[in-house]
């Protein structure tokens, strides 16, 4: 399975979950092409072995597949390597795109995008999250996909539904309203700190968990604006976290359970316009979510804006009047029953892959034909 970042190894975890469950013998190898997921993501224990995939070429794509063996291959949401699908569909080896989703302002639905489009006819299978991304592709004339769901769904109920205690956020937190602002970016930045600085109501709290962690701007933060600490300064001296009150998260790998000490969220990306980060981990425990109005693009967006659980701003007087309504318990508990219809909803991602991957007699996977004995490379 090949991932481009640890955002999208959580997207194809499952599947490979439940694979190292069904083919215990088998060998999973794991590929990334950013750090941020050879580095953060938590593969360890289920895969054999997890590399950089060398870059795409033929020579690379030869010598790659001819150590590997592959009898069988994944690539995850929008990673198309053009010289790696040439050469798995010139040696007849299943290969299959997972947890893809599409948009009509993408390369493969432009006059120039022909090649893009090649490449998506190499693959075997193509599992797409929406509906509407099969549609997108069926005016191009790819019909060998299904609609299965988006995963994340099924790996954000997994994150909260597992035990998890954090002393530092326990004690900033102090049983107070909190506001956890997820991947944020300095347009994100801006309006939460314009509406903590003069409209918030004083027993709020804000944890910042930055999309990219600059040392040199967060202390900058920490001097410009008063009660506000490092997380990593807190875990050292823990007795001035409660008096503090904006905490922000300099460490990686936090995000998707600390949200579990909030009452609201905040995800950014789609202020600025960078691009939308996860929402659905957030929701996972049935938190009302806020994030800026560049979201049209993303059908989780839309989904939850029209469930009543999210809310698109444009300024910092749209999240302190949001963050007032949220002080009404009542308003909190229709959420939390409505994030969790939702996720009902969605569920069942995981099973639906394994039945397509089954029907396209893609499944079970073959006895061994690599050179490494008794194993079985996926």
């Amino acid at each position: 399975m090949h991932c481009a970042s640890h955002g999208e190894f959580e997207q194809g975890r499952p599947l490979l979950e439940a694979l190292k469950e069904q083919f215990p013998s088998s060998k999973i190898i794991l590929t990334f092409f950013s750090p941020s997921g050879m580095e953060h993501a938590a593969w360890e224990e289920l895969t054999n072995a997890a590399h950089y995939l060398p870059p795409d070429n033929r020579k690379n794509a030869r010598q790659f597949l001819d150590l590997v063996q592959p009898d069988l291959v994944f690539f995850v949401k929008y990673e198309l390597w053009y010289h790696y699908l040439l050469e798995l569909d010139a040696r007849n080896i299943p290969t299959i795109l997972v947890a893809a989703n599409f948009r009509t302002d993408q390369v493969f639905f432009r006059w120039y995008g022909g090649l893009y489009r090649r490449m998506l006819a190499f693959f075997d299978l193509i599992l797409v999250q929406y509906p509407e991304s099969a549609g997108l592709l069926e005016k191009i004339g790819i019909r060998h996909c299904q609609v299965c769901g988006d995963p994340r769904f099924e790996r954000a109920s997994e994150i909260a539904a597992t035990p998890y205690r954090n002393e530092v956020l326990e004690a900033f937190c102090d049983e107070k309203k909190v506001l956890i602002a997820g991947s944020t970016w300095p347009p994100d930045e801006a309006l939460l700190f314009r509406a903590f600085s003069s409209e918030m109501p004083e027993d709020w709290k804000l944890v910042i968990v930055p999309h990219e962690l600059d040392s040199g701007r967060m202390k900058q933060w920490v001097q410009k604006w008063p009660q506000t600490l490092l997380y990593s300064e807190a875990v050292q001296s823990p007795e001035s976290v409660a008096e503090a009150r904006t905490l922000i998260v300099d460490k990686m790998g936090l995000l998707s359970r600390i949200y579990r000490y909030g009452t609201a969220a905040f995800i950014g990306g789609a202020v600025g316009g960078t691009g939308l980060h996860n929402i659905i981990e957030p929701a996972a425990y049935g938190l009302p979510l806020l994030f800026g109005k560049h979201c049209d693009q993303y059908p989780e967006a839309r989904q939850m804006i029209n469930a009543g659980i999210a809310e698109a701003i444009e300024s910092s007087e749209d999240i302190s009047s949001a963050i007032k309504s949220f002080e009404q318990e009542d308003k909190l508990k229709k959420v939390r029953s409505k994030a969790k219809k939702l996720f009902e909803v969605n569920a069942g991602v995981t099973k639906k892959m394994l039945e397509h991957l089954q029907s396209k007699g893609l499944l079970p996977i073959k006895k061994p034909t690599s050179k490494i004995e008794g194993s079985q490379l996926i």
